[in-house]
């Protein structure tokens, strides 16, 4: 047989040389899709980031180590100072729990929102929640904790005011070691001996992790530090020379609170959603009394008043990483900012809004303070305002905060069935304390601020 020999036509070296480019140009186009598509994905949850407010109860601005807390540490919460903005003259909706919430979620002050003291229950429909703001553009939302702004199935339930889930209590509960707890609108139990401090943390860190690959919004309301000053056996402060409610009361807030805080941090951090989360930290109104902590640091005042005390919290903000929407900007500066602008807690739903794009409902009261985040030139307020009835026919009380002037006016029924008012007029520049009336010597100033008090309040 005969046999043939194969002959392999090889390719030419100017064959060769095509191939090799055309190679490289779909290596190249490989690459720089992949990249443009980081690149996109990177603008878009830029867009979008995580959203994350920690609500005290009860906290005072002297409680926390960078605002001046000496007896107690609270490493953590110093952290995220440094690394984010903290201010100074930052206030509550109210020197009480549920319309100082109310306030928060809704971005109006007690001048307009439909809760102004703990007794009225429900939250209109006429105000709309942070969550009813983020749901339309994509985020999932969450309470964890405390919510005191509306009972299950009333208007004010969370469940019908934006927000996907709710763990936690509808009402002002203040229970360390609960035997059953809300979950979506069914009641749990609870197993026993379980620390509430602990229940809540579980599930604010569960919601994280589940929900880590889209934009959420988590709303963490713990119920620390409201008494009882109760915690688990493992108090550092057990031997101090101190009264048991003030053991508690500084182990709520370095063992569990500040503690906590530091492991949800550590969570973002492992789950790479560090750089793009913003987390503010706040507290619904200040300590409930005097201690040995000095809890109201240099205020006078303390909750249930409309002093400085009562009403000035802690606010701090952390986005780390973060970019002003442009290469390389960081978002806050230099790190541990610090910002003496008067805002109030009513002016996170809008700075919220902006940051995401979402819409700012209408007839609120807040302003965006992302001008200050940013590092920028803000828009300030005319002026804050708060007010707090009391029960019925026991008075009602208002206050005006107008650049450095405030103004606190009580009203009280008389037995005749008229009422007398007492206005007290106080210079927060020169006197922080509140311990100077200056009524009779600046007219001028009291006649304007009464006018924004009369122009102000809005019947419900």
């Amino acid at each position: 047989m005969n046999s043939e020999k194969i002959k392999l036509k090889l390719p030419s070296r100017t064959q060769l040389a095509v191939l090799g480019l055309v190679l490289l140009v779909v290596l190249v186009t490989i690459v720089l899709a992949l990249m443009i598509g980081r690149k996109s994905n990177a603008a878009r949850r830029a867009g979008k980031p995580n959203i994350i407010i920690i609500n005290a109860d009860d906290l005072g601005y002297g409680d926390v180590g960078i605002y001046g807390q000496k007896l107690f540490k609270t490493p953590n919460l110093d952290r995220m100072a440094v690394q984010g903005k903290r201010f100074t003259n930052f206030y509550a909706g109210c020197s009480v729990c549920s319309p100082s919430r109310a306030s928060l979620l809704s971005g109006k002050d007690t001048g307009h929102v439909s809760i102004r003291q703990n007794s009225d229950s429900t939250l209109s429909l006429n105000d709309k929640t942070i969550a009813e703001v983020l749901k339309p553009i994509g985020y999932t939302c969450a309470v964890v904790g405390k919510w005191g702004i509306g009972d299950r199935g009333t208007t004010g339930d969370p469940l019908r005011r934006g927000f996907d889930s709710f763990f936690g209590y509808y009402k002002n509960v203040e229970e360390p070691y609960p035997t059953s707890v809300w979950r979506n609108g069914e009641l749990e139990p609870v197993p026993q001996g379980t620390y509430q401090q602990d229940l809540l943390i579980r599930a604010a860190l569960d919601f994280i992790t589940q929900k880590k690959d889209a934009p959420f919004f988590l709303y963490f309301a713990p119920i620390i530090v409201h008494a009882p000053y109760v915690v688990p056996n493992d108090s550092p402060f057990s031997n101090r020379p101190w009264p048991q409610d003030d053991k508690g009361y500084a182990a709520m807030i370095e063992s569990y609170l500040d503690r906590d805080i530091g492991e949800l941090f550590k969570l973002l951090s492992a789950l790479g959603l560090d750089e793009n989360t913003i987390v503010f930290f706040t507290s619904d109104n200040g300590p409930p009394g005097e201690n040995l902590f000095n809890s109201a640091g240099p205020l006078g005042g303390v909750k249930r008043t409309l002093r400085e005390g009562g009403l000035r919290v802690p606010l701090i903000v952390r986005w780390p990483g973060n970019t002003n929407r442009g290469e390389g900007e960081e978002i806050f500066g230099p790190t541990g900012m610090t910002s003496s602008e008067p805002l109030g807690n009513w002016d996170i739903l809008p700075t919220i809004a902006e940051l995401t794009g979402a819409d700012i409902p209408p007839g609120i009261n807040g302003k965006s303070f992302l001008p200050t985040l940013l590092e920028r030139e803000q828009e300030p307020h005319d002026f804050l305002y708060w007010e707090f009835p009391k029960k019925k026919g026991k008075g009602f009380s208002q206050a005006v905060r107008m650049a450095e002037w405030k103004l606190i006016r009580i009203t009280t029924p008389t037995q005749n069935g008229k009422r007398k008012s007492r206005l007290e007029l106080f210079n927060l520049k020169s006197d922080i304390r509140e311990t100077t009336n200056l009524v009779n010597d600046f007219p001028e100033v009291v006649q304007r601020i009464v006018g924004i008090m009369d122009q102000h309040h809005v019947d419900r």
